[in-house]
């Protein structure tokens, strides 16, 4: 653009410089009035080549901007795509699936944490994705709960949350759970290559039961008052004391 205006600035030069060679006619030559006309004409021409291309540069600009932020959006949306971990499943056709699951269970659907627990109402919050590890098919995310527990300092209830990481490993049989490194964690599929959700963290929530669970802040603790009874109404202040002779016993 700025070539076209500067072909337009010699286009309209050509055309307005006058003419003073021998035997033109002064009327033919170029006046102060056709200069300045000139000179406007192509400072117009300029101005309006420089803000097309400003405008034209700004509109690409915001093309770009918008189609940025379209794919941004997109991915983001693909990325956090969330999808329910079903009650039972199989491992092997979600891992296809490249999704990140999400599902809610009671405590009460564990045995084994229910009898730990001082109560089990409260529910099981878990995220989950799964991938591939060679030939196996490994299980990570994050689960969180809050455990009912008795306060072993002041015999009180008490709450103690739960916001733990997991990775678990998924094997056909127990044979090959004892071929896996230590390092890894394996979790026994059933007959039909399938787990229950309940059965897939019960053992990765009782890890984190606290052994002795006790208000952090000892303040927090009800301390009881230790009472140890009254004495008999027959026992009189100066009556001797049957177990008085015994200091006196030589035992050597």
């Amino acid at each position: 653009m700025v070539l076209l205006a500067e072909s337009i600035d010699r286009s309209v030069t050509m055309r307005h410089k006058p003419f003073d060679g021998p035997g033109v006619e002064p009327a033919r030559q170029g006046t102060h009035a056709d200069v300045q006309i000139h000179q406007y004409a192509v400072k117009t021409v300029k101005m309006g080549v420089v803000n097309g291309a400003a405008v034209l540069r700004g509109t690409l600009i915001q093309m770009r901007e918008l189609a940025l932020a379209t794919i941004g959006s997109f991915l983001y949306h693909s990325r956090v795509m969330v999808k329910a971990l079903p009650q039972r499943f199989n491992p092997y056709l979600l891992v296809r699936e490249g999704s990140e699951f999400e599902v809610k269970f009671s405590q009460s659907q564990m045995q084994r944490l229910s009898g730990i627990l001082s109560a089990s109402e409260n529910d099981v919050q878990v995220t989950a994705l799964f991938s591939r590890l060679k030939n196996l098919i490994v299980i990570s995310g994050q689960l969180a709960t809050v455990y009912s527990v008795q306060c072993q300092r002041c015999l009180e209830p008490m709450n103690v949350e739960v916001n733990e990481s997991f990775e678990l490993v998924f094997v056909d049989n127990e044979d090959k759970a004892s071929e896996l490194p230590k390092e890894l964690d394996p979790v026994v599929l059933d007959e039909n290559g399938q787990i229950h959700v309940a059965d897939l963290f019960e053992d990765e929530l009782i890890l984190h039961v606290p052994e002795i669970p006790k208000h952090s802040d000892v303040a927090a603790c009800k301390l009881r008052q230790t009472e140890f009874g009254e004495l008999p109404a027959d026992i009189e202040e100066g009556k001797p004391n049957p177990f008085e002779a015994l200091k006196n016993l030589n035992l050597h």
